[in-house]
């Protein structure tokens, strides 16, 4: 073994270092202890959520500031092409490989060899995912299973493509075809065009495919948008996937519920979010996704071409405004 006494220098490094943990860790700490909120698992979601948001960041760093699509070879979803499977939710191979081929396909694979681990996309809170039972045929509604069925070695892969970690796809493109992709303030996955980076919610380490069987055995929604329960707010009746686990007691629940704010147990705690500026910061849902009136003199133009001029937004999603 080699033995090195340690220098003053080498001290003062170490010093600093923890100090600046701690200052970047403990407000977001603090603040989900003192609404109640934390959790024996938070502290341990924090640490993986900084991790994952200097992956993305040094993800577009070495790409022209810009992240990787929702899907990166093509939604047969959307009717992109060319096409090739996995898709958002379609667990499939790609046609000419395993899944070792389809292991960097979704957002969450193509930003893993940055942070360097899967497990970090993994939420303590919600736990690791019972892909046994969720593959299973009908098991989960709207979900499509590899043709070979569960395999435990390919764990890896289904964590990849539709894992707990969530993007935001008014930030990221999920289909070539998508009028929200194509309205004029898209930013295409393209950090420097974020209007609010240190407000606009990039990713949410806590989600899931449905309030039902996803949900009981923890499948992620690997895109994520928000839904505030009012017709005048875009999606108001689609909700967009994020779990607001930490304080929160989680159970199946009706989806599209008008009173979810009060009624839907898995928006009563708080989630833990990565910002387009890599910080790391918990709100409730009533702040994360609240909708408000546009700045003055501004709207929101979404559909293709800015076809759509909506008079609310949401402050903490939309990357245009």
């Amino acid at each position: 073994m080699i033995r090195r006494n340690l220098t003053l220098s080498n001290i003062l490094a170490c010093a600093t270092l923890a100090s600046a943990m701690v200052f970047v860790f403990s407000p977001v700490l603090a603040t989900l202890t003192t609404q109640g909120y934390a959790d024996g698992y938070a502290a341990t979601c924090i640490v993986r959520a900084m991790r994952i948001a200097h992956g993305a960041l040094a993800y577009a760093s070495d790409n022209d500031d810009t992240l990787p699509r929702l899907d990166n070879n093509g939604s047969c979803l959307y009717a992109d092409r060319p096409c090739d499977y996995p898709d958002w939710g379609d667990l499939r191979f790609p046609a000419n490989g395993g899944s070792r081929a389809g292991m960097t396909v979704m957002f969450p694979g193509a930003i893993e060899p940055y942070h360097g681990n899967y497990k970090n996309a993994i939420c303590p809170k919600l736990g690791l995912t019972n892909w046994k039972s969720a593959l299973l045929p009908d098991a989960v509604s709207g979900l499509s299973a590899p043709n070979s069925g569960y395999v435990a070695s390919d764990e890896r892969y289904y964590y990849n493509t539709l894992g707990q970690l969530g993007v935001n796809v008014l930030i990221v493109d999920y289909a070539n075809n998508s009028s929200m992709g194509m309205r004029p303030g898209a930013p295409h996955g393209r950090t420097d065009r974020v209007a609010r980076p240190n407000q606009t919610i990039l990713m949410a380490k806590e989600s899931s495919w449905d309030w039902q069987n996803a949900l009981k055995y923890r499948v992620g929604n690997v895109g994520l948008w928000p839904s505030w329960p009012n017709k005048n707010c875009w999606s108001s009746s689609a909700e967009g996937g994020t779990v607001y686990a930490h304080g929160a007691t989680l159970g199946k629940a009706k989806f599209s519920d008008q009173r979810r704010l009060t009624r839907n147990s898995n928006l009563q705690g708080e989630a833990i979010f990565i910002f387009v500026d890599g910080h790391v910061a918990s709100m409730g849902f009533a702040e994360a996704e609240k909708c408000v009136p546009t700045p003055r003199g501004q709207t929101w133009n979404r559909g293709a071409r800015g076809a759509v001029q909506m008079r609310t937004y949401y402050p903490h999603w939309t990357p245009d405004l």
